[in-house]
């Protein structure tokens, strides 16, 4: 037997080598070799594109300071509240009987605040320039003399067909009872000539006086409008309560 292996192994040519089967690849370990290529280059790619992206900033965080909260001073007015020239008269700011004022006379015996005749005066004076004819009819008035006009004029009302308590209402709007007027200051004229009223609208401020009732302050005022009722207030006052369009009463409030 060992022979005959000797025998079989001499017989084959020295030069050919024994055939060895080939192995093939297995499919499921190529796709997970893809499938890791793919994820790789996917991530690199995304590192890359990152890096030359710009970065987003965030923006710096800044310590505001507080805020200091100051109240600014009060304007003060060209006049101080308490002058003689801005004393508040009305249904709420009685004067009191034993209110007491200086007087001059004018030429047709009315009485007015010394302190403020010189003004009215010229005042008068300039409106007779512009070829008009400024009449008194009323200025300053003592409580007795407030009062009868007071019921002179709800008289009327009466005869027309108004109860007292009526009568006595609606002359509230247009007259003050006694210790409620501005004419117990000697400040206030009332001027009856339409045409002088006019003028003096436009002009009364340069004087120092205003028109203490307009119509669009009645809420504010208390009155109904009164085109030749004016009260002096002094220079300074008029000229501002002309270019804001302030009443006597918002122009001490504004103050105040």
């Amino acid at each position: 037997m060992e022979q005959t292996r000797q025998r079989t192994q001499q017989q084959r040519p020295q030069n050919v080598r024994p055939r060895r089967k080939k192995r093939r690849a297995p499919i499921k370990e190529l796709a997970i070799c893809a499938a890791v290529i793919f994820v790789a280059g996917f991530l690199l790619g995304f590192l890359v594109r990152g890096a030359f992206l710009p970065k987003e900033e965030k923006p710096a965080e800044t310590t505001q300071p507080p805020v200091e909260t100051t109240t600014e001073p009060r304007a003060q007015p060209p006049v101080p509240l308490d002058d003689w020239r801005l004393v508040l008269v009305n249904a709420q700011n009685p004067l009191p009987e034993s209110y007491a004022v200086s007087m001059t006379k004018l030429s047709d015996g009315h009485e007015v605040d010394k302190r403020c005749y010189s003004d009215l005066q010229a005042m008068l004076d300039a409106c007779g320039a512009a070829g008009l004819y400024p009449r008194l009819e009323s200025a300053y008035r003592d409580w007795a003399a407030q009062n009868a006009y007071f019921d002179q004029e709800m008289a009327k009302l009466l005869e027309e067909g108004m109860n007292h308590a009526q009568a006595e209402k609606e002359t509230a709007k247009s007259v003050a009872a006694a210790g409620c007027s501005e004419h117990h200051l000697g400040l206030a004229v009332d001027i009856t000539d339409k045409d002088a009223q006019e003028w003096l609208q436009e002009h009364s401020w340069e004087y120092g006086f205003i028109l203490r009732y307009p119509g669009d302050k009645t809420e504010q005022t208390g009155y109904s409008y009164d085109p030749g009722h004016y009260r002096y207030v002094g220079r300074e006052a008029a000229a501002e309560m002309w270019e804001t369009g302030l009443c006597l009463e918002e122009y001490i409030q504004q103050y105040q």
